[in-house]
């Protein structure tokens, strides 16, 4: 799919490796902004990107690249799990360089991943976000994703 010469392609591990430097850089990026009073290691992120290739070759990822003139601009990552006896897809991150913000690359992602999931037989796709993002969960919810469960914790 290419649309003002974005093109979005579902990827394997071959494809990935080939622009990782590039994922890499972004899933840093997104991952350190899950916490606002600690930092994510780096180290913890790279054991996280570690466990790719086996996810590739057990077919347990979904993995959609944004590509601009072969460059990665962003991408969506996402694993099929079953939750109450029912099929749906989790996303696990969806980043989109700071530089192509504003261009709905990450609409285009997520209407992507919505015609992967329908080509599996899924019906249901959900997310997990901070709760300080609102802006984040405002955007889910403009493309129609609800509230449904709240997570709590308490530090001690």
């Amino acid at each position: 799919m290419a649309m003002d010469g974005i093109i979005i392609e579902k990827w394997n591990w071959v494809n990935l490796q080939q622009h990782y430097p590039a994922f890499f850089e972004l899933y840093v990026e997104n991952t350190q902004g899950h916490e606002l009073e600690k930092t994510i290691s780096v180290e913890y992120i790279q054991k996280k990107a570690e466990q790719l290739p086996a996810l590739f070759e057990n077919n347990q990822i979904i993995f959609l690249a944004a590509l601009n003139n072969n460059q990665l601009v962003g991408f969506l990552w996402a694993f099929p799990r079953t939750f109450i006896e029912t099929q749906r897809i989790c996303i696990n991150a969806i980043i989109v360089n700071e530089n192509y913000r504003g261009l709905k690359i990450g609409e285009r992602l997520m209407t992507a991943l919505e015609n992967e999931a329908h080509q599996l037989g899924v019906s249901e796709i959900d997310v997990a976000t901070a709760s300080f993002k609102q802006d984040t969960i405002a955007w889910y919810q403009k493309l129609g994703y609800l509230p449904e469960r709240v997570q709590l914790f308490k530090k001690i």
